[in-house]
């Protein structure tokens, strides 16, 4: 899931961002862990907005939502390392 950091900079609902203030926009990622991996932790995007404009929309850009998502998958993957290692620790 997406959500925003600084509502009062930018909101956040589905893949679009929409943008309120200028000021930085922290962005927050997050992923549900399950049986097979822990849950990770989230990966925060800043991006600057230098100036908004009301009511404006704008798509989360696939590179931005490809590089979150890749983030959580390698922390899940990392945390899911590191459990096998301490479950096979005698």
């Amino acid at each position: 899931t997406f959500s925003s950091q600084t509502v009062n900079i930018c909101t956040v609902s589905g893949d679009v961002v929409t943008t309120i203030a200028a000021g930085t926009c922290s962005l927050d990622a997050n992923q549900l862990g399950n049986v097979g991996y822990w849950l990770p932790a989230s990966a925060i995007l800043d991006v600057t907005v230098t100036a908004a404009v009301s009511d404006a929309k704008v798509p989360l850009p696939t590179w931005a939502m490809a590089l979150l998502a890749v983030s959580l998958l390698l922390l899940a993957t990392r945390l899911r390392l590191v459990d096998r290692r301490r479950s096979a620790a005698p």
